[in-house]
């Protein structure tokens, strides 16, 4: 699968997905991106990118029965052993899962294996899009894609998932330790130290060996 490239209103770039894409153009949180077809950059405030213009309504059509595609091949392959992957998917299906679609769990599951056995890091973040399109709500998905993007090169994407992870469960201390991480990785250690500090509050442990690598550990801490 071919990632798209885009350029953040940080002025950082990366590639995303394609229905990454289409979060990232509703949010405004891109100033452009790269479209293959045509072969030049996108700008979003002044071109015709959202759904309502010919070319990108086309290709979103055309996204909508490729998912489609992908659905019916995962449901033809339910019914086939298909080894670990299929066990970690078989049985995840909900019972108010429209026929030819899958549940915000299933594509979750899918982005699991993608990662974590396939080694396939834009399907995976593509999966995990699902995911999140099917449910915005669903914690796990966000910081799991920001985890594929970090591995994609792609640091502020991956920050804009943790950070939208922060604001769904802000009791959750490892979306915080990912993103100190993560800015640590841009060299924003301000940003990393306020994270990883509430992280090892919240008892995220790894938080506190990442404090003192940095020669900060938590103030107060009692964990060494």
């Amino acid at each position: 699968m071919q990632l798209i490239q885009v350029f953040y209103h940080t002025g950082r770039k990366g590639s995303v997905d394609d229905i990454t894409l289409d979060e990232l153009i509703q949010s405004l949180k891109i100033s452009r991106f790269y479209r293959p077809a045509e072969e030049r950059w996108v700008n979003i405030s002044v071109d015709p990118v959202r759904s309502g213009s010919q070319t990108h309504g086309a290709e979103v059509l055309k996204r909508r029965d490729s998912d489609r595609e992908e659905d019916n091949e995962h449901q033809t392959k339910e019914g086939k052993p298909d080894g670990l992957f299929h066990r970690l998917l078989k049985g995840q299906r909900k019972a108010d899962t429209p026929p030819g679609s899958l549940s915000t769990v299933n594509w979750f599951e899918r982005g699991l294996a993608m990662f974590r056995i396939d080694n396939d890091r834009p399907g995976a973040a593509r999966a995990f899009a699902k995911a999140i399109r099917a449910n915005p709500r669903y914690e796990r998905a966000w910081v799991n894609r920001g985890l594929v993007y970090e591995q994609l090169d792609n640091v502020q994407q991956a920050i804009e998932d943790y950070s939208m992870s922060v604001s769904l469960d802000p009791d959750d201390g490892k979306a915080y330790y990912f993103r100190g991480l993560a800015f640590r990785r841009l060299g924003m250690d301000e940003n990393a130290l306020r994270d990883l500090n509430t992280a090892a509050a919240l008892g995220y442990t790894a938080a506190d060996r990442a404090l003192e690598s940095m020669n900060h550990p938590l103030r107060g801490s009692s964990r060494r």
